[in-house]
């Protein structure tokens, strides 16, 4: 609904569907054929309404474009806006002496009470989830903690925020730490670790650490794109783990070739043949920044190279890479020449071991269908993120949007729930990392289907692949992953004695996937004796179909143990589904 009110020069408008009267937009005229449009913004992080100002000037002059707009300050008035906005009135923009690169946001101390943590579990799970009996707070509460350091460091990127979307989430929690608690103090700070162009726009990357008593517990890693042709390419940086690389050699002369590079410093004298027979493990780290366009004014890569010798499980680091084109020729180089030498000679090290076949862990065809929540406002206000393209029709009309769009990290935090309470048993210490892509729009009141797949192990972890579309049109809007540390389980298998005819039937009848367990177990004797493995297993037809001798009699002998572990690995498979689901 849109309403308007006239009076002299001023029209004010308001774009609502809930009843409200309060001015979305406003637009008044000034001397000289001057026109003032205003947007208010009623939720953020002060205590009055922000105005978000455009100026226009009216030329009848030329018909086919009346109104042009005065881009004089323009930018600077957006920025200004969103900085009170999502941080306040008070703060003032940093002087950045040592560049973008080196700067902390910090997002200042916050003591976890259990109101702030049942005001933001009703807006993700609507009494769907109760406290945790130990304390511990979800994942995403992260994000309350973190927002105001990550939005400190947005901002002082050069780009357009009226075109800022949202692109994706990581929750990264370090090496054995546990969840943030109701009562702890944390500390948040946040610094920049990429700027990126391309042809659509600009990429950025910050990372946010979580801290407890100044001992860090998680990292929250947002990605956020600025629609638009931007060609401030000096501005571009970018701070990478590389991926682990292994190298092995094949002859000596590939060893000698490594030997002759000036970015390796070996800890200790090391022989070429000695050196030939050994795999080594690369562990990198990458800063690079722009001159222009596909040039660098600086690329540095550094780490740590270690061996593994024929027979050895062991690892020993052997020695240091360190890389920087300020120190080498040509100054400003188009190309790694580390990188380079790893992907010729090397292959990238993955610890994950995917699944045969991934396991899903649907209940039904559909998934897990939740509503989006019809109103974003209270979300808005328990996480501190403020953009008003999600309560503000005026600004989601602005931004070209169809209207107020579902927060991204809403989204994340409803899904993220609904993995740990169908895949963890609700252990909030189980989840280890959690990220999620935001690759679609979702809007107040759309009912989103989500899919489960337990995909690979990794480190005895399991990774779980998750996938949601809109339940109308079935459009992905949202692709993510987590690791999952499984709680301790032991399966005892039984001996002999314990077999009974027909035992397991009632599972293979029943169960697709005791089937496909039984039918492998036939293929590989089928393959390897040259009988199928069912003759063996205490079913009817092994009285009738074992008469092959002395030798197949001592085959038979054997088989009952088969076949009990077959029906314990049903047991155990049907199990472990019914846990993860």
């Amino acid at each position: 609904m849109i309403t308007d009110k006239l009076r002299h020069n001023y029209v004010s408008i308001t774009m609502s569907s809930n009843g409200t009267t309060q001015t979305d937009l406003s637009i008044a005229t000034e001397p000289g054929n001057k026109i003032i449009l205003r947007m208010y913004a009623y939720q953020n992080a002060g205590t009055e309404p922000l105005t978000l100002e455009f100026r226009f000037s009216y030329h009848p002059e030329t018909p086919h474009s009346l109104l042009h707009e005065d881009n004089e300050g323009r930018t600077e008035r957006i920025v200004d806006f969103y900085k009170k906005l999502w941080v306040g009135k008070s703060y003032k923009t940093p002087v950045l002496s040592g560049g973008r690169q080196s700067y902390k946001a910090n997002g200042g101390e916050l003591t976890i009470t259990q109101d702030m943590v049942d005001k933001f579990m009703a807006t993700i799970g609507g009494g769907m989830r109760h406290a945790d009996k130990e304390g511990f707070v979800p994942m995403d509460f992260a994000i309350v903690v973190g927002w105001k350091a990550i939005m400190k460091a947005l901002l002082l990127v050069q780009a357009d925020l009226l075109k800022l979307v949202h692109l994706s989430n990581k929750f990264r929690m370090h090496c054995d730490a546990a969840p943030l608690r109701v009562g702890e103090k944390t500390e948040s700070f946040a610094r920049t670790t990429s700027i990126s162009i391309s042809d659509s726009g600009k990429t950025v990357e910050v990372c946010a650490t979580i801290s407890r008593n100044h001992v860090p517990v998680m990292d929250v890693i947002s990605e956020f794109f600025y629609k638009g042709t931007y060609t401030d390419f000096a501005e571009c940086f970018t701070n990478k783990k590389e991926n682990l690389r292994e190298v092995s050699f094949s002859s000596p002369s590939l060893a000698n070739l490594l030997l002759s590079k000036e970015w390796v410093t070996w800890t200790e004298h090391v022989e070429v043949d000695e050196l030939a027979e050994k795999t080594l493990t690369f562990e990198l780290e990458t800063f690079s920044s722009l001159k222009s366009k596909g040039v660098f004014s600086r690329l540095r890569t550094s780490g740590r190279v270690f061996a593994t010798a024929k027979g050895s499980k062991g690892m020993q680091e052997i020695a240091t890479v360190h890389y920087d084109s300020i120190s080498a020729a040509p100054p400003h180089p188009t190309s790694n020449p580390v990188l380079g030498y790893l992907e010729r000679h090397g292959k990238v090290v993955s610890k994950r071991v995917l699944l045969e076949r991934p396991i899903c862990l649907d209940t039904v065809e559909d998934g897990f269908v939740f509503a989006a929540p019809a109103s974003n406002a209270e979300y808005s206000r328990v996480s501190q993120d403020f953009n008003p393209i999600h309560v503000s029709p005026a600004f989601a009309k602005y931004a070209g949007l169809p209207g107020p769009i579902t927060h991204g990290m809403h989204t994340s935090a409803i899904i993220r729930s609904i993995t740990e309470m169908r895949c963890a048993e609700n252990n909030l210490s189980s989840m280890r990392n959690f990220s999620a892509s935001f690759v679609g729009m979702i809007r107040g009141g759309d009912s989103i289907e989500v899919h489960l797949d337990h995909v690979a192990m990794l480190a005895g972890n399991k990774i779980i692949k998750i996938e949601a579309r809109n339940a109308a049109s079935q459009e992905k809007v949202f692709v993510g992953e987590c690791e999952i540390e499984p709680i301790e389980t032991a399966y005892i298998f039984t001996g002999q004695g314990s077999q009974e005819l027909g035992m397991g039937m009632d599972l293979y009848e029943t169960s697709s996937a005791a089937r496909q367990v039984w039918d492998r177990a036939d293929k590989h004797f089928d393959g390897t004796y040259g009988k199928h493995f069912s003759i063996f297993a205490p079913f009817p037809r092994l009285q009738s179909d074992v008469h092959q001798g002395f030798a197949f009699q001592i085959l038979c002998a054997r088989t009952p143990s088969h076949s009990l572990f077959t029906l314990a690995v049903n047991a155990a498979q049907l199990s472990a589904r019914t846990i993860c689901a």
